[in-house]
């Protein structure tokens, strides 16, 4: 049986996203554990990964890429820490697990959270959850491509990319057409030009926003929600406005009295739904 998304409102839910926070952020790098489960066992999986502070519709076209691509299943990806991004303000992680569980299940697509922040580490801690999957891909804009191959984030960067693209390989979707070009001439060019073959360019499906990102959101830069952000996400900047300074610190306070609230003398949760397998 399939569960029902995880509800903002419901303080059962949001415990229970915290424990499974919690739980997967202790456990032994790399690991990953599904927050929502693909629908069912995928030759070819394309993984999403990403902080979605909001999740927004440039998110979602790029599932529509996957798909369009002949992936079977698609599912997103959450670090509980991001690369470049360890002080990472606004929309509590749980907050976002919720809004993504949403999204994927209207989108019948996955939901992970991992305690690796690499995509070398991500593809091993997701390989774990996919005996069956013959490819793993993951899907990013141009500007993701440029990271994975800078040697600032690497101890050594050439076996980490060794052991990336031993587990998974890269769809990029640029934003335009001059876009593509800089990337296909950046991939033929040392030391990307040794790995070019496990990286496919696509093409952006016609839903893309050049211009939309999640940054831009933050700063208050679009015109119009509803155009910009899928309908869970518009609903909850309404309700909590979390890029408005101060507005949100009321919601932050409320999970943690949730917490507070939920924990028996044992330790275990007084109540509410157990965290995904």
């Amino acid at each position: 049986m399939v569960r029902p998304p995880y509800r903002l409102e419901d303080p059962a839910d949001l415990r229970a996203l915290r424990r499974l926070v919690r739980e997967t952020t202790g456990a032994p790098r790399p690991a990953a554990r599904w927050v929502r489960p693909v629908a069912q066992p995928s030759r070819w999986l394309v993984a999403l990964a990403g902080t979605f502070n909001p999740p927004t519709r440039a998110h979602l076209a790029l599932l529509e890429a996957a798909r369009a691509a002949g992936a079977d299943a698609v599912t997103f990806v959450v670090a509980v820490v991001s690369i470049e991004k360890e002080q990472l303000s606004a929309v509590l992680l749980e907050d976002r697990l919720a809004l993504l569980d949403q999204i994927a299940a209207r989108l019948e697509a996955g939901l992970v959270l991992t305690n690796a922040g690499l995509y070398a580490e991500q593809a091993v801690a997701l390989r774990t959850l996919l005996p069956t999957t013959t490819r793993l891909s993951f899907i990013l804009g141009a500007d993701k491509v440029l990271q994975i191959f800078d040697p600032r984030y690497y101890h050594d960067r050439d076996a980490a990319l060794e052991q990336l693209f031993a587990q998974a390989d890269l769809l990029v979707v640029p934003r335009a057409e001059l876009e593509s070009e800089a990337i296909a001439r950046f991939l033929a060019t040392p030391p990307a030009a040794r790995w070019r073959h496990a990286v496919t360019l696509l093409s952006p499906p016609a839903s893309l926003d050049r211009w939309l990102s999640a940054s831009a959101v933050r700063r208050g830069e679009v015109t119009s929600l509803e155009q910009a952000l899928p309908p869970e996400s518009v609903r909850f900047l309404e309700q909590w406005q979390p890029y408005q300074p101060g507005s949100y610190e009321r919601r932050r306070a409320l999970l943690d009295q949730l917490e507070r609230e939920g924990t028996s003398a044992s330790g275990a949760p007084a109540t509410g739904s157990e965290p995904a397998p």
